[in-house]
């Protein structure tokens, strides 16, 4: 249900990508992706990861619900304030020399605490499996900033009133997310200030991982705003946008394992991970190769010949996310075991390679550059927090299926080649990508499929004749 409503949500949120940067073309949507990136360092760390331990929390089974929400609903005011007053101090020195970015990014502020309150009512769906309600709010989500976006373009606004009407969009989904999340737990709020500030500490470890992953995660765009022309960074902007689509699935699933995930016993929950791990794996190893074929072609479609330079720059941040999906795993198990205080140590690793490595490639190699670091700063911490989750849970999944679905795309790459080399065979573009993406995800199943079988095979032996 989460997929497909990211689904859904991903092509609504497609569809507003190209209305928008059509209609501002790159001069103006340069400074509407470094506000946007600005603003999403806080926005995605304003719980300070009051939602996961809260979602692990009424998962529990006896667990006190409406003690737990209304204490996770007393902790918003607690995060999201200081959040939004210390992005709006930085706002000002940044961007002192660029006072439209600076204007646009005081247009958002106000999604900070939204989308706090956004994520702490969304436990509530996690805690209780009800992946149907979550994938509804990304499709509402999506429809509201696609909504936003034709408003401004039938009354040929400005930025300003785009991002204003996001600001107003944000608030209305975290508005209905509250709502839901009643319909489910009725929160007490008896608790008061003391029982929020208890879980505020009990969530710093994951706060202080949040905070350095949003900030690893639009670290590159914002030094890209910095040390690059408009246009390149609105052709980065284009590229991160898609490819965030993609590095959205593997927490998506992770959150929808959490609930069943705290009512297993120890091999119950080996056997969890394991799947999670097999699933997203599989799922992976094909993204480099489908982004390699048709980021091209995706971007001519989507936003048209004037961003063409981010073709590259989207097959590097897709690998990169392809290296994300086992780390989802890893990362998101630590939680789940209650080894949250490892969880920091490799994003710090990474925050410190990402930003030292942007520092130097993007002066280099420009928005090339950026999604060269990105993904050397990914595979620095999928090694990373592999050794953790190994050494905290005392187990880590094994490797087969991924063996297996590396060579399936492998293999691909091979033919797609040889095709192309030996036969001149060129991918299309628009409409013409849909039945040749479906053809080489049918192709990939296929060789998946047969590629366990095979192992399963030799593993058994041969059938065993009657006497």
């Amino acid at each position: 249900m989460r997929l497909l409503g990211r689904a859904a949500g991903g092509a609504i949120s497609l569809v507003a990508l190209h209305i928008g940067t059509h209609y501002f073309g790159p001069a103006r949507w340069g400074p509407i992706v470094a506000a946007t990136a600005f603003v999403a360092v806080f926005a995605a760390a304003s719980d300070f990861g009051v939602q996961q331990i809260a979602s692990r929390d009424l998962a529990a089974p006896g667990a006190d619900s409406r003690a737990i929400l209304g204490a996770a609903l007393a902790a918003v005011p607690i995060t999201a304030l200081p959040a939004t007053a210390v992005a709006a101090a930085i706002d000002f020195a940044v961007y002192a020399g660029h006072p439209g970015i600076r204007t646009l990014v005081l247009l958002l502020l106000a999604t900070v605490p939204c989308t706090a309150l956004w994520l702490v009512s969304s436990s509530v769906f996690v805690a209780r499996a009800r992946n149907d309600v979550r994938a509804l709010l990304d499709v509402g989500s999506s429809a509201l900033v696609l909504a936003a976006i034709s408003i401004v373009g039938a009354s040929h606004a400005g930025s300003d009133t785009y991002l204003a009407l996001v600001t107003v969009s944000t608030a209305a989904t975290a508005g209905g997310a509250l709502v839901l999340a009643r319909r489910y737990v009725v929160p007490s709020m008896s608790g008061g200030a003391q029982t929020a500030w208890q879980l505020v500490r009990r969530s710093a470890p994951l706060g202080l991982t949040y905070s350095s992953n949003a900030l690893y995660g639009q670290v590159d765009t914002v030094l890209v705003a910095l040390l690059t022309t408009t246009s390149s960074l609105a052709a980065f902007g284009v590229a991160s946008q898609i490819a965030g689509f993609v590095a959205a699935v593997p927490a998506m699933l992770m959150a929808a394992v959490t609930p069943h995930f705290m009512r297993q016993g120890a091999d119950g929950r080996k056997v969890l991970v394991q799947r999670s791990f097999d699933t997203l794996v599989t799922i992976a190893a094909a993204l480099p190769l489908v982004a390699v074929l048709f980021a091209r072609g995706a971007i001519s479609a989507v936003a048209g010949g004037r961003y063409a330079a981010a073709g590259t720059p989207l097959v590097l941040l897709v690998g990169a996310g392809a290296l994300g999906f086992p780390t989802a795993v890893y990362g998101h198990g630590l939680v789940l075991v209650g080894a949250e205080r490892r969880v920091p140590r490799g994003v710090y690793a990474a925050l410190v390679v990402n930003v030292v490595g942007n520092l130097v490639a993007v002066p280099l190699a420009g928005i090339t550059g950026a999604g060269i670091v990105m993904v050397g700063s990914e595979a620095a911490l999928l090694v990373l927090r592999a050794r953790a989750f190994r050494s905290a849970a005392g187990f880590g999944p094994s490797l087969q299926h991924a063996a297996i679905a590396i060579v399936a795309a492998g293999t691909l790459a091979g033919a797609y080649a040889t095709s192309h080399v030996g036969f001149g065979l060129q991918t299309g573009h628009g409409l013409a990508m849909i039945p040749e993406a479906v053809i080489l995800c049918g192709c990939y199943a296929a060789l998946t499929w047969l590629g366990h079988r095979i192992v399963h095979h030799r593993r058994s032996g041969p059938p065993v004749g009657a006497s």
